[in-house]
């Protein structure tokens, strides 16, 4: 594989995981399709899948510095749900990110109220590891078939 086509392959496999869509369920594959490496396949499809997380919460910080949003989110935040998410976040963000995908829970939790450094490394790790079970389920699969 040319310095082309990887770039091209690598750039289409982000895209793919960066979009609500698809993520990384749809971007590994078609990463491995492109003629990626099962690590540049997986690395590529986990960065355009971890990429929204921080785009959201900077947008959603941002969106609080307007007073009349913040007073706005406020009232969609309660206490006892802050308190809980401040302790038990990163599990739920943890277990739910694959499930839900990364926008969605990235709006959910910032939209509870959960804390930024918690949630970003739930997230974080959370879409590395599934990101590795796909991969490594695909190759499994692969060589189950003999392809």
């Amino acid at each position: 594989m040319s310095a082309l086509e990887y770039v091209a392959a690598a750039g289409l496999t982000w895209l793919i995981g960066f979009l609500p869509l698809f993520e990384i369920y749809v971007a590994i594959p078609v990463g491995l399709a492109a003629g990626l490496d099962p690590a540049s396949a997986t690395f590529w499809a986990a960065f355009g899948n971890i990429v929204p997380l921080y785009l959201v919460d900077l947008g959603y910080e941002r969106l609080r510095q307007i007073e009349r949003v913040d007073h706005y989110l406020a009232k969609l935040r309660r206490e006892r749900v802050e308190r809980i998410l401040d302790r038990w976040g990163w599990v739920a963000v943890f277990a739910a990110t694959p499930l839900l995908g990364v926008w969605t829970m990235a709006l959910a939790a910032k939209g509870l109220g959960m804390a930024t450094r918690p949630f970003l490394i739930a997230a974080t790790i959370s879409v590395a590891v599934y990101a590795v079970i796909i991969t490594l389920s695909i190759e499994l699969g692969l060589e189950l078939i003999g392809a």
